[in-house]
């Protein structure tokens, strides 16, 4: 067998092989031989969801959308000649995609174009994939959101931090390892952000450290970035016996065919890499490279995926918790993930999807793993109420619009943050204005 069809029965033969690998909990070192993400060649986007683009619809809706969706492509291939930034856009309408378009190039070093079935580092777009594992957990009774992290994780045994604590970002914990003043240590690896302390511990190191530093506040105070779902990451492994990464790929990439999607790096991914610039300006944070190997499946920042792999995830969530014959998770728990459940009770400093928290702060919301819109609408782009995303520095956004059966991905390499925030609020702005 060969071409597509052939290229998918493979992808299906190695991630159940990887299923039946030997499966053990967060302590394992390392971590990163517990998952097995597929290295086989993974299924042509068109194979599985047809050929997005101008002329690849039989529906003429569809094949209008795409076509108008021309200048949104030719803008972002402006902005890669002027800056150096590359990526990938998808975008669907409710349960059907309309087009997928590669942009820029595919490395800084090299004049090849970005191929359509790049792989990114998802950055925090990691988190909706977490969050959603969370519910699918709890509805299968392996725990309750309600529940104490210390029900869990034992080390935690002496907090007051929620599971829902975790999910809101609000567990009140230090969000900089290396910079508490119990741990400082110049010569310290940065451990700033998950794929920091991913790259250096193991997840039972991580923990142990975790719990020994001091919280910055109490849980439920204030929602802001940290290594909340990293934690919640590992209390998931913790209650399912499973590390993250395998438990994802059994009941979540598998049955919705998202084949690329994984935490490691190997084989032929790596070919398929796109790395972060080595240096962005105004940027001391350090990104995923393919040389990576991690200690534990990080879950606020460590996935690799591809554009087609996220819209058809962010399509799932739109739909309701089914794509095809089977539902995955509810409609009620993914409008619970998808609603706003801080309702001013909690100070929000995570913000809203391509805007700084400074300017979207006051009229966001904050679900489980996405910021979501409030009444009062954007204050500069176009979103109805009840509309939900999360974007990352990197210059990726993943946007749901329920209202408008909207679904718009973007992964990009961005040179720097100002760039990155630009292209997604372009992107934003010029898909709704294609849209029918």
């Amino acid at each position: 067998m060969s071409g597509p069809a052939g290229r998918l029965a493979a992808g299906r033969l190695a991630l159940v092989v990887g299923l039946l690998l030997p499966l053990g909990g967060f302590a394992q070192e390392p971590a990163a031989s517990s998952t097995a993400p597929s290295t086989a060649a993974p299924a042509d986007p068109g194979a599985r969801v047809g050929t997005p683009g101008p002329t690849g619809h039989d529906d003429p809706e569809l094949a209008a959308f795409a076509t108008r969706l021309d200048p949104l492509v030719a803008r972002l291939e402006r902005l890669a000649g002027d800056t150096g930034a590359a990526g990938v856009l998808a975008v669907g309408l409710a349960d059907r995609p309309v087009r997928i378009a590669a942009f820029g190039r595919f490395s800084a070093q090299a004049d090849t174009p970005m191929a359509e079935d790049a792989l990114f580092a998802l950055d925090t777009l990691t988190q909706p994939f977490v969050a959603a594992a969370a519910l699918m957990l709890q509805e299968r009774g392996g725990w309750l959101l309600e529940d104490r992290l210390a029900d869990h994780v034992p080390a935690f045994s002496h907090s007051d931090i929620r599971l829902v604590d975790l999910l809101l970002q609000s567990a009140g914990l230090p969000a900089d390892l290396a910079g508490n003043a119990r741990w400082r240590n110049p010569e310290a690896p940065t451990f700033d952000h998950g794929l920091g302390v991913a790259r250096n511990l193991s997840g039972e190191s991580f923990v142990r450290l975790l719990a020994r530093a001091k919280p910055e506040y109490a849980p439920g105070q204030i929602t802001r970035p940290g290594f909340d779902y990293d934690l919640l990451g590992l209390a998931l492994s913790a209650s399912s016996g499973q590390p993250l990464g395998t438990w994802l790929l059994g009941e979540l990439f598998v049955p919705l065919e998202l084949w690329d999607l994984g935490f490691h790096l190997d084989g032929d991914r790596v070919k398929r890499f796109v790395a972060p610039p080595h240096e962005r300006a105004g940027d001391e944070r350090a990104w995923r490279e393919p040389q990576d190997v991690l200690g534990f499946d990080c879950g606020s920042a460590c996935l690799v995926g591809t554009a087609a792999d996220t819209l058809r995830f962010a399509q799932w969530l739109l739909v309701g918790g089914a794509l095809g014959e089977r539902r995955l998770l509810s409609r009620e728990s993914i409008e619970l993930m998808t609603r706003d459940q801080l309702r001013g009770r909690v100070e929000n400093r995570i913000g809203l999807p391509g805007l700084p928290a400074s300017v979207g702060g006051s009229r966001a919301g904050y679900g489980f793993g996405v910021g979501t819109v409030g009444p009062q609408g954007l204050p500069t782009l176009p979103g109805n109420y009840g509309a939900y995303g999360v974007s990352s520095p990197l210059g990726h956004l993943l946007w749901v619009d329920p209202a408008s059966s909207l679904v718009v991905v973007l992964l990009a390499r961005t040179p720097d943050a100002a760039t990155a925030g630009r292209a997604a609020r372009l992107t934003q702005a010029m898909v709704y204005g294609a849209r029918p």
